[in-house]
């Protein structure tokens, strides 16, 4: 068989707009409309199409049900057969999730000149993606689930959103994926909007703030640039941490920050970890982010998962039964997005077999779900995780450095290697630097005695208790 030559983008949309509709055609219309539209792309490259979905779970599915659609459906549309390659990619998730981040698109007619892209950056909701017919609604306080994992940050966003001029700024949002961080970012935009006439919002992501700065930088309009960003009375940022190591970047973010502060206005930011960890940010940006209110959001605790269930579950098409959403609530502890994803594979389950769902039938349909999608993690990924953290090298943790600016993420590493991989004692301390067993077993009981007392540990400017410090480590492992 001879390969496929290469073809041009638009020659490629055509082909998979063609395999989409074979796919379509042979399935019924609700398991096309759960599973395929909205959900996937399709890339056609030589004898290969790859299906990009939104999370394991999708790509776990998809994998079981639909590789002989699929299959069949391009052999119909390309005139041979291809073979699957299956991938994730985050910005589909962030597509079907009411918590996700996406690239602002603005329109503010009191704003005039300047490139199109940039005119579009106050006061509306970013764009839905191209294949999306209408434009997501933008979350709201009321659809917010509160728990103790949340519930100060929830307090905060409320406060700015009532009263932004009155509010400390920054207001500085973070943790990990899926705990509701873009949320209240939303959450804030909308009620300012609505309840603050002639008040401007700028909302976006902090990639879209570079792409517009790079964009200013090339096209040399520098001045019309910053103009239109710092002409908002509020400005919301999402993933800061996307800042972490561009320079330039975040010299211009840090001139933008001091510009609303002068004026007396209101900043938003999010981040996947506290400003402390940021081991690639100047100080003095560092030093702006922590000026104002610093809120974590933590994992959601089982009683809040258990309400976010109950919330959900009422608007789904399967009302699930209390025994399925507490089995859940006790299998999916990580994220809010990991509830949603279970939910979502219920629901599908019971459209495709119209079979109603009890805890058996959960139990076994998740479970399959839970094995493909287990991540196994290796003493070098926990490696990495901490020196990514602490800002130090692989090197150091291996050496026989005995400060406490190595030994004690050393001690981190190793307790998480204990708790995390399948590794022995020996085989631990082998890897960091050939240390005996006992000092593994050392440092596994110190780092328990850290957390019963609540120590704190220095990270690159200042210190942090250390279990927020553990909790980002072992976020970073689930998202590797």
């Amino acid at each position: 068989m001879q390969p496929a030559k290469p073809r041009d983008l638009a020659s490629t949309a055509g082909l998979t707009s063609g395999i989409l509709k074979s796919v379509k055609a042979a399935l019924d219309e609700t398991t096309y409309r759960n599973w395929f539209e909205n959900k996937i792309d399709l890339t056609v490259e030589d004898n290969f199409l790859t299906i990009a979905v939104g999370s394991p779970f999708l790509l776990s599915w998809m994998q079981r049900h639909f590789s002989g659609v699929l299959k069949d459906a391009a052999r119909e549309s390309l005139g041979h057969p291809v073979q699957l390659r299956f991938v994730v990619d985050g910005k589909l998730a962030a597509v079907s999730s009411n918590q996700s981040a996406q690239k602002l698109k603005v329109e503010n007619n009191s704003v005039s000149g300047g490139r199109p892209a940039l005119r579009q950056a106050v006061n509306q909701a970013p764009p839905a993606r191209r294949h999306q017919r209408a434009q997501r609604k933008f979350a709201d306080f009321a659809d917010y689930v509160v728990g103790p994992c949340n519930e100060f940050a929830f307090t905060a966003s409320l406060r700015l959103a009532g009263a932004p001029s009155d509010a400390p700024t920054p207001l500085f949002l973070h943790g990990g994926v899926g705990v509701g961080k873009t949320h209240l970012l939303e959450a804030v935009y909308r009620r300012v909007r609505g309840g603050h006439v002639g008040i401007q919002v700028a909302y976006m992501s902090a990639e879209s703030f570079c792409n517009y700065f790079s964009e200013a930088l090339r096209d040399r309009t520098m001045p019309a640039f910053r103009q239109r960003v710092r002409a908002a009375d509020v400005l919301i940022l999402d993933d800061v941490d996307f800042f972490e190591g561009k320079k330039s970047f975040q010299e211009e973010l840090l001139h933008t920050l001091q510009s609303f502060e002068q004026r007396g206005r209101s900043v938003v930011l999010a981040a996947d970890r506290h400003p402390r960890l940021f081991t690639k940010t100047s100080e003095e940006l560092i030093s702006r982010f922590l000026a104002g209110t610093v809120c974590r959001l933590q994992q959601p605790e089982y009683d809040t998962r258990l309400k976010i269930l109950e919330r959900k579950s009422a608007r789904s098409p399967e009302r699930l039964e209390p025994a399925v959403r507490e089995f859940i609530a006790k299998r999916f502890r990580n994220n809010v997005r990991e509830l949603e994803g279970a939910l979502n594979c219920l629901d599908t389950y019971a459209a495709m077999t119209g079979r109603q769902i009890n805890q058996t039938v959960a139990r076994r349909v998740l479970a399959e779900l839970e094995r493909d999608c287990l991540r196994i993690v290796q003493v070098h990924d926990v490696e990495r995780a901490v020196c990514e953290v602490f800002g130090i090298e692989v090197d150091s943790l291996r050496s026989s450095k005995r400060n406490r600016s190595i030994s004690r993420p050393r001690m981190l590493a190793m307790y998480l290697a204990r708790k995390h991989t399948e590794a022995a004692y020996a085989e631990i301390g082998e890897h960091f630097g050939g240390r005996n067993h006992s000092t593994v077993i050392s440092a596994e009981r110190k780092v328990h005695d850290w957390l019963t007392d609540g120590t704190k540990i220095t990270v690159t400017e200042g210190s942090l208790p250390m279990g927020e410090v553990i909790e980002t480590i072992e976020a970073r492992l689930q998202a590797s």
